[in-house]
């Protein structure tokens, strides 16, 4: 996805929590193909404080191997460190830096433990800082037990919460040709809804029958396979 559209006011609290003179940590969820971590990308356009690490689903060690090796890039002095998640974290924070973990749950499930830990690192050590941790995720039902349940070890920790939904009617009008009727508009909108990934990926500068044959029907096509995904928990 190229285009970056609409979300104001979820970058605004996101600059709010890098600039603050607190620790923030903030909780990201909502479903697949909304833009989450281009969101937080697109916050830390300007910024030169920030490690983001893409999870992938692997074992908890080569998770940490891959985390110091993607932070040390900004924060070279963490190779020296504890490689556990809350020596790590707790260097960064106090380094005051920011800390994106995207696909969170990928790390809940190679390391359950993770949760708690990161529940002790906050209440002992990153609390004290100004250094801010993001947490994504896709997995809704995940992340609500990690950080929104009452019972979660996160709950009553996080500072800010963003609900990602798709985006509105008039946002989305911006990936679509100027041409288009209004009467295109609404059906565009009524197939594709509010979604980024879809309307930036499939080529909509023709007649909206060929993009529909030829994007989601044809087995070649860009959304061809995206109905069978089975949509987050």
């Amino acid at each position: 996805m190229d285009r970056f559209v609409d979300r104001e006011n979820e970058l605004s609290r996101l600059r709010g929590c890098y600039e603050s003179d607190d620790a923030e940590m903030v909780v990201i969820f909502g479903r697949r193909r909304l833009g989450k971590t281009q969101l937080v990308q697109h916050s830390l356009s300007d910024r030169d404080d920030a490690v983001v690490y893409q999870a992938t689903e692997t074992t908890s060690q080569i998770q940490l191997d891959e985390f110091v090796d993607v932070a040390a890039d900004t924060f070279p002095g963490i190779t020296e460190i504890k490689q556990n998640w809350e020596s790590l974290l707790g260097y960064l924070g106090d380094h005051d830096g920011i800390v994106v973990l995207d696909e969170f749950p990928y790390l809940i499930d190679a390391d359950e433990s993770l949760p708690s830990v990161i529940q002790r690192l906050w209440d002992q050590r990153f609390q004290n800082t100004s250094g801010t941790l993001i947490l994504i995720g896709s997995s809704i039902s995940m992340m609500e037990e990690a950080t929104l349940l009452g019972n979660s070890p996160l709950y009553g920790r996080f500072t800010e919460k963003l609900d990602l939904r798709p985006l509105d009617f008039s946002a989305a009008q911006e990936f679509l040709p100027d041409d288009y009727s209004p009467e295109e508009q609404i059906f565009t909108w009524g197939i594709f809804g509010g979604v980024p990934y879809y309307l930036d990926g499939v080529k909509l500068d023709q007649e909206l029958g060929a993009v529909l044959t030829e994007e989601v029907l044809s087995q070649k096509g860009y959304l061809h396979n995206e109905p069978r995904v089975r949509p987050p928990n």
